[in-house]
């Protein structure tokens, strides 16, 4: 017979990575707490976690280097075309990597849209930004990115 307490699970719980995990049990803790903003932060910062581990695994397309246009080399409506193709190309790249890791790229962009913005430093510390206030963000948005990171973690223990 199984000794477990089928309300304390958690979804969670089915995450491989003891980090990412306890990251996302982290997050729901919070927001039960009443603590939203941390609640958000920890589901971001679970998905850069996991984001980190599966691009090490993968090689993927690399980022082309920006284009360097002298002064007064070009028109300024041509450089600032230069300047937005070269934008476009770096989305492309981005979205085709995250295809490539298996992640949805229209669930992925409701993250980062409903999540801080995430840097992190060569010693592993991380900072945030904070673009909004968590406490007007309903609970289902919540719930729908901590979903899409658990189904990625599972996508990537396959």
């Amino acid at each position: 017979m199984l000794d477990l307490d089928f309300a304390e699970l958690s979804l969670a719980d089915l995450v491989a990575d003891e980090d990412v995990r306890k990251t996302l049990s982290d997050a729901q803790e919070a927001l039960k707490a009443g603590d939203r903003k941390s609640a958000f932060l920890n589901v971001r910062l679970a998905f850069d976690k996991l984001h980190r581990m599966l691009v090490s695994d993968i090689a993927l397309i690399k980022r082309p280097r920006g284009i360097k246009v002298p002064k007064r080399a070009l028109p300024d409506e041509t450089k600032q075309g230069l300047l937005n193709l070269q934008g476009v190309v770096f989305d492309l790249v981005h979205t085709l990597n995250i295809l490539m890791l298996g992640i949805d790229p229209v669930r992925y962009r409701f993250l980062i849209a409903n999540t801080p913005a995430v840097s992190w430093t060569f010693s592993g510390q991380y900072q945030a930004l904070f673009t909004h206030n968590y406490d007007d963000v309903p609970d289902e948005v919540f719930q729908t990115c901590f979903e899409f990171v658990v189904e990625v973690a599972l996508n990537a223990s396959r």
